[in-house]
C-alpha cells in the first residue's frame, strides 16, 4: 500500500454484511477531522482485507474497523493478528462486533493490540466518529515518530558516507511531505549560511524546497526580508500576511544557529560535543546558518489547536535538521583543516 491519502482519512472496513458498508459511510458522512473526510475502503471479509493490505496501487489506511466473525469464527482476529505482523505500527485497530461472547473485550484487546472494542447495536454516529477520529489521531501521531526516527536514521546513514549539506535536502524535503499530507498544507523550507560580518543573508544564494505551484519563490523572499527585520522567536508560528503574504501563511524564522569552531587552546570555547569533535584544529572562521518554513493552509483559517500541533511537529524536524548540518559542517570544516595541515607540512619537507 502507499501513503498517498488524496485529502481523506482511509478506514478499512472489513466485514461480511454488505449493508455495513452503507451504514458505516452514511454515519460518518457528516463528520470531519482537521477539514477531510474520512473514506471508507470496503473489505468483505478477512481475505479480502489482506489483498487489500499488500496491494501497493492502494492507498494505506489509517484505521481498521474490523468483524469477529466473518469466513470463520475467528476471521477478524486472526486479521488483528496479521495486520499487527505485517503492516505499519501506525495502523489502528477497531473491533466491532455483533457477537461479543465470540470475543470478550478484555481479552482480545490485549492479546491483540487492539485499540477499541464496538459492539455493532451500540455504535451510534457519534460514538463510531470519537472512537474513529481517536484511532486517526493515534495513528498520525505514531506516524509523527516514525518519521521522526526515519530521518534521524537517513542521517546517521549520510553521516558515514561523503554525504554534504546539499544531500540534506532531498531527506528534508521527504519528511516534510509527510507533514503536508498530515495537515493538508503547501510547505516551503528554505536555508543559507551567513558568513562573519554579514548582517543580511545572501538571499540568492538560499536553498528552497516548495511543493506547490502557488507558493512563489518571490514573494516568499520577499516576506523573509520583512521578517528578518524582525525579532522574532525561532520557535514560534507567525501569521505571514503582515509580511505580505495570504492570510492563510505561517511562517517560522530561525535567524542562525551557531556555526562557530573554536581551537583547543581558546579558553572561551564551550566545552561541549561539538567543540570536542575538532579539538586540536586552528581556529576556523565564524559563521552561521538561516532556516526558515511557510505553510500555507487551503482553508485560509486554523484553529489554534491545529497552528500548535503543526509548529510543534515542524520544529522537531527543523531541530533534528539544524543538527545533522552542524555536524556536517564540523566534519567538512575539519578535513579540511587536517588535508591544509599535511599539505603545509609536505611543503615544508620539500
Amino acid at each position: 500500500m502507499n501513503d498517498h491519502s488524496d485529502g481523506v482519512w482511509n478506514l478499512l472496513v472489513v466485514d461480511d454484511e454488505a449493508d455495513v458498508f452503507q451504514v458505516t459511510e452514511l454515519a460518518l458522512k457528516r463528520f470531519q477531522w482537521r477539514g477531510k473526510p474520512f473514506r471508507i475502503m470496503p473489505a468483505d471479509g478477512a481475505s479480502a482485507a489482506q489483498a487489500m493490505l499488500t496491494n501497493p496501487r492502494l492507498p494505506r489506511p489509517h484505521a481498521a474497523i474490523v468483524d469477529v466473525v466473518m469466513e470463520a469464527d475467528n476471521s477478524g482476529l486472526d486479521l488483528c493478528r496479521f495486520i499487527r505482523a505485517n503492516c505499519p505500527r501506525s495502523l489502528r485497530i477497531i473491533l466491532r462486533t455483533g457477537q461479543p461472547g465470540m470475543a470478550p473485550e478484555q481479552v482480545v484487546m490485549n492479546e491483540f493490540d487492539i485499540d477499541y472494542y464496538l459492539e455493532k447495536g451500540d455504535a451510534s454516529p457519534e460514538k463510531l466518529y470519537a472512537t474513529v477520529r481517536a484511532c486517526v489521531h493515534a495513528s498520525q501521531e505514531i506516524s509523527t515518530l516514525l518519521e521522526m526516527s526515519g530521518q534521524l536514521e537517513d542521517f546517521i546513514t549520510m553521516f558515514k558516507t561523503e554525504g554534504n549539506l546539499d544531500d540534506l535536502m532531498p531527506m528534508m524535503s521527504k519528511r516534510l511531505r509527510f507533514l503536508e499530507n498530515k495537515y493538508g498544507v503547501q510547505i516551503a523550507f528554505a536555508y543559507g549560511g551567513m558568513r562573519l560580518g554579514e548582517a543580511v543573508p545572501r538571499w540568492d544564494a538560499a536553498k528552497w524546497s516548495v511543493s506547490g505551484g502557488s507558493m512563489r519563490r518571490p514573494d516568499m523572499e520577499s516576506a523573509l526580508v520583512q521578517a528578518w527585520a524582525r525579532d522574532l522567536d525561532p520557535s514560534n508560528l507567525y501569521a505571514a500576511a503582515e509580511f505580505g503574504l495570504p492570510s492563510g501563511d505561517f511562517l517560522i524564522l530561525n535567524k542562525a544557529f551557531n556555526t562557530v569552531r573554536y581551537s583547543s587552546d581558546d579558553r572561551q570555547a564551550p566545552n561541549n560535543w561539538l567543540n570536542r569533535l575538532v579539538k586540536g584544529a586552528p581556529r576556523a572562521e565564524r559563521g552561521s546558518s538561516w532556516s526558515a518554513v511557510i505553510v500555507r493552509f487551503p482553508s485560509g483559517t486554523i484553529t489554534e489547536r491545529e497552528r500548535m500541533d503543526f509548529a510543534d511537529d515542524v520544529l522537531l524536524f527543523i531541530r533534528n535538521w539544524h543538527m545533522a548540518a552542524m555536524v556536517i559542517s564540523a566534519r567538512d570544516r575539519v578535513i579540511k583543516q587536517r588535508v591544509g595541515g599535511e599539505l603545509s607540512s609536505m611543503m615544508g619537507n620539500w
